[in-house]
């Protein structure tokens, strides 16, 4: 896990909770992007041990979110997923 946030693994760990936070808030997952928004601002701190300490509950609370966009997609005729 990165120890500093000029690493190539903390800028892309900042860059995909940045965007996680944008796309659940564009759908409605206000919960999920205020947590998203946490974990991006202990990111941007350098606290990467309070950034390790969100990520189980970050997953947990990911998959719902994921299977519900998924299902949704699939009532509109979208792709499975792969």
């Amino acid at each position: 896990f990165p120890t500093r946030r000029s690493s190539d693994l903390a800028q892309r760990t900042l860059r995909r909770l940045h965007n996680l936070k944008s796309a659940s808030a564009s759908i409605g997952a206000e919960a999920f992007a205020a947590r998203c928004k946490e974990a991006e601002r202990a990111a941007r701190a350098d606290a990467w041990d309070a950034v390790r300490a969100m990520l189980p509950a970050l997953i947990r609370e990911f998959a719902p979110l994921r299977d519900e966009v998924e299902a949704h997609l699939k009532s509109l005729g979208g792709a499975p997923r792969a």
